[in-house]
């Protein structure tokens, strides 16, 4: 877990990280964001012996820890501890998200490409772009 690269630069940072960089400077930063990072507890030294995807139990969690690395996979069994999740399809997390993107797309003959592009059926695409087409119908008749 010690195998970190070296960051040298505010650039490196995650974003989050960076306003902070900037205003006590990249030293500071770093000694403050590592006093905020989860600590081991005493009673569990064993854990930092854990270096491989093949260490964890079987199922998901090698997997993760073949996708994101040990270490991360550490931080979130830590972070989420004792806690059920449920990780929601990328496609049902981001509707908001992917509904915009095709309303922006939208040009009122090319719903079949769209319906293939999002991988949804052409009467959905009516659906979101008539909810779309309702909503701006309704601020041109409020001005």
């Amino acid at each position: 877990m010690k195998n970190r690269p070296k960051i040298t630069s505010i650039s490196q940072l995650p974003k989050r990280f960076r306003p902070l960089a900037e205003k006590i400077g990249l030293k500071n930063a770093l000694i403050a964001i590592d006093e905020l990072a989860p600590r081991p507890d005493p009673k569990f030294h064993w854990v930092e012996q854990i270096t491989e995807p093949e260490h964890f139990p079987d199922g998901i969690f090698q997997r993760m820890a073949s996708l994101i690395g040990v270490e991360n996979t550490l931080t979130l069994m830590h972070e989420f501890e004792g806690e059920n999740i449920y990780i929601r399809k990328i496609k049902d997390a981001f509707i908001p998200f992917w509904h915009s993107l095709l309303k922006r797309k939208w040009r009122k003959f090319n719903i079949k490409n769209l319906a293939h592009e999002f991988d949804v059926s052409e009467p959905t695409v009516r659906q979101i772009v008539n909810d779309h087409e309702d909503q701006i119908s309704l601020f041109e008749s409020e001005a």
